[in-house]
């Protein structure tokens, strides 16, 4: 049971009171297995979600060796079925219970300390962490919530200068103001695939992929933000 007094806009408190049962949920996605909190942010179709985070490792197309910086990792599910055994992995989250949960997580799934950092703060300072720890991340992966991401984490993101940047999204609007920021530091869409996970409703899930190579080659991608938040709105 979540207590929350407080007049806002957000859902959850910071109290919970275990009724009966386990401190945490266990569930498994893609053959790896996770360890869930009461705080911890979880896909609420796990059949669906596996096909959600398929089409990230698609698009992420990880080779052996490189480095995966997980942004919004929560607790670690995004991160921890993109890599292999050889992928140094750094993931970010605000919330501690959830990054203590991705820290169980990783160990659970047989990743040692010294290939897989999480660490609670932030999304901005996931990428000297990271560099710190590994070096320079090849594959950026954000999982931000409905408002998106900011403008100096796009910034930041594009300095780090990735291979890859693969973005999902339970917000079109949002994304597609992002894509144009991305598009203004030289980040241009490659991929893009919705996915379901909410049927008989208007909302979607969505997975891009963003690359600054063989950019002659990009996607035409024009984006009209007034028209996306109007059509939003008018659902």
């Amino acid at each position: 049971m979540n207590i929350n007094t407080e007049n806002t806009n957000v859902i959850l408190g910071d109290r919970f009171e275990r009724i009966s049962g386990d401190e945490r949920l266990y569930d498994s996605l893609l053959g790896k297995s996770f360890a869930l909190s009461p705080a911890s942010f979880y896909q609420v179709n796990p059949e669906m979600t596996e096909k959600l985070y398929s089409v990230a490792k698609e698009f992420a197309e990880l080779k052996d060796n490189e480095v995966c910086l997980d942004l919004y990792c929560g607790a670690g599910t995004v991160g921890l079925c993109l890599v292999n055994e050889t992928n140094k992995l750094c993931g970010v989250e605000i919330i501690e219970d959830a990054i203590e949960n991705a820290k169980l997580n990783a160990e659970m799934n047989g990743r040692s300390q010294g290939e897989t950092l999480f660490l609670a703060g932030d999304a901005r300072i996931g990428i000297e962490a990271c560099k710190k720890a590994f070096g320079k991340p090849d594959v950026i992966v954000v999982d931000p919530p409905r408002k998106g991401l900011e403008a100096k984490l796009i910034e930041e993101i594009c300095d780090a200068c990735p291979d890859r940047v693969v973005y999902i999204s339970c917000n079109p609007s949002t994304l597609a103001r992002d894509v144009a920021l991305f598009a203004e530091k030289g980040f241009y869409l490659k991929k893009i695939q919705a996915v379901d996970l909410f049927p008989r409703t208007t909302h979607v899930e969505t997975v891009i992929l963003l690359s600054r190579k063989d950019i002659h080659e990009r996607i035409k991608f024009d984006v009209n933000v007034e028209e996306l938040n109007r059509i939003s709105q008018s659902k």
